[in-house]
């Protein structure tokens, strides 16, 4: 299992984030993006990591309009 693999490991590797980027505001992690069949449409993944101060995860749906990808939804699955 790699260490991205579990929830328990992003509160083990946030010092070392912050110890390797100084000032960053959080960690993020980002899915594989899942595309519609038509490939006008994209899910993805987004976790935010703000190390002792929290945490954010959620998806966001895009839809492609006029060639530019656009955010059409956000949906909260974790805030702590």
């Amino acid at each position: 299992m790699r260490a991205s693999d579990s929830a328990e490991s992003a509160y083990v590797l946030t010092p070392r984030f912050y110890e390797t980027f100084p000032g960053a505001f959080a960690e993020v992690t980002l899915s594989r993006v899942g595309f519609s069949f038509s490939h006008s449409q994209a899910l993805v993944s987004v976790d935010l990591s703000y190390g002792a101060r929290g945490v954010w995860s959620g998806w966001y749906l895009l839809t492609k309009k006029d060639g530019q990808w656009v955010v059409t939804e956000t949906i909260t699955t974790t805030m702590a």
